[in-house]
């Protein structure tokens, strides 16, 4: 385990040109950490190896994101959205683990590839207190079949949303939503070698990913 503080920048314009369409294009930047924390090393019984402990440092970089945007008021009820995102992942190349003295303790391969992913969406005006909202997503995953591991074993993913807001005031307005994730099939095939190069241990299993979302929210306006 380990943490640490860093800072990151996002710009963002929108711009309107007609009253009927709006554009909107943001920048998230990417963000560096130095994760200092500290390594131990469990036999299989559960015992630690004390002689093996050691103070732990990781170069992690988040990556930068480019979001595009359309919002188009088709009549005064129907209003459809669009967008694109994508991120520079190439940057996740490694996880690599080091001690004080810059002696690699792990390294995991990655070999991200940047991403795209993709959504549309609508809002529907039933009544002057109740829009109704839907929407899909679909998000490519950076990672490949020859490098996928059990930490992160994803593929492609499609999300399905619904939702509704309610305002039964000037002042108020509940919004509610429900999202539903599902993932293509993925198959993780891994090996692990000592220094010298030996096959120690293999892993190989299936997954399958789903989740399901709930969301809230509340706006008083003063």
């Amino acid at each position: 385990e380990g943490d640490d503080d860093a800072w990151g920048y996002n710009l963002g314009v929108i711009y309107q040109p007609v009253p009927e369409t709006t554009l909107g294009l943001t920048y998230r930047s990417k963000v560096d950490y130095t994760l200092t924390g500290d390594f131990r090393v469990y036999t299989q019984q559960g015992t630690e190896v004390a002689s093996m402990r050691s103070d732990a440092e990781l170069d992690l970089t988040t990556p930068e994101t480019v979001n595009f945007s359309v919002t188009q008021q088709m009549t005064d009820r129907l209003k459809l959205m669009a967008g694109a995102s994508w991120v520079r992942w190439s940057r996740f190349d490694q996880i690599l683990v080091t001690d004080p003295s810059g002696n690699e303790i792990t390294n995991e391969q990655q070999n991200y590839s940047n991403a795209w992913a993709y959504a549309l969406g609508g809002e529907y005006q039933l009544n002057p207190q109740l829009a109704l909202r839907a929407g899909i997503t679909l998000d490519f995953t950076p990672t490949n079949n020859q490098y996928r591991s059990a930490r992160i074993p994803s593929d492609d993913r499609r999300i399905f949303s619904i939702g509704a807001g309610w305002t039964p005031t000037e002042n108020l307005t509940l919004d509610f939503a429900y999202s539903y994730l599902t993932e293509r099939s993925t198959h993780v095939d891994q090996s692990r070698t000592d220094g010298d190069g030996a096959l120690t241990s293999t892993y190989t299993a299936d997954y399958k990913n789903e989740a399901h979302g709930f969301g809230a929210q509340l706006t008083y306006r003063f």
